[in-house]
């Protein structure tokens, strides 16, 4: 699957996963998206400026309707763990991982908040999914 298959995908699921029943005297919800990458800011940047003008283009604006937190292990693999659980305490909407690395670490450590792995590769084939077809995973929030 090439890289603009699997972006349009994962930003298809993070846009389900974000989706709730608006009310019509409701104030407009803020959607907190939040990202877990094995490597640095700069590496991450191929898949995260096109995830953001795909967002911006699709009604999402950050600082408007949308926030965005970024945790980067800086290729320190043993911090995934705790920069996942940070997340967890921010109570975001959708997590989003790059990276098998990251996707790996995320499966264990987060129960309830939706993760899309959007980037990495053999994730069926890591364990990190049931397979491409029915991934299993979270579904409830808490």
């Amino acid at each position: 699957m090439n890289k603009r298959k699997l972006g349009s995908f994962a930003l298809f699921a993070l846009l389900f996963a974000l989706w709730l029943p608006a009310e019509a005297q409701q104030p407009k919800k803020v959607a907190r998206i939040c990202f877990l990458g094995a490597s640095n800011a700069s590496a991450e940047a191929i898949y995260v400026k096109p995830f953001r003008e795909r967002l911006r283009e699709i009604g999402y604006v950050e600082e408007q309707n949308l926030t965005m937190e970024y945790r980067f292990s800086e290729g320190k693999v043993d911090r995934l763990p705790d920069l996942a659980a940070e997340l967890v305490r921010l109570k975001c909407d959708v997590i989003v991982t790059t990276g098998t690395k990251a996707a790996a670490v995320a499966k264990k450590v987060i129960k309830t908040i939706p993760v899309v792995m959007a980037f990495g590769g053999g994730a069926e084939r890591r364990g990190i999914i049931a397979s491409l077809a029915r991934p299993g995973g979270k579904t409830s929030r808490g």
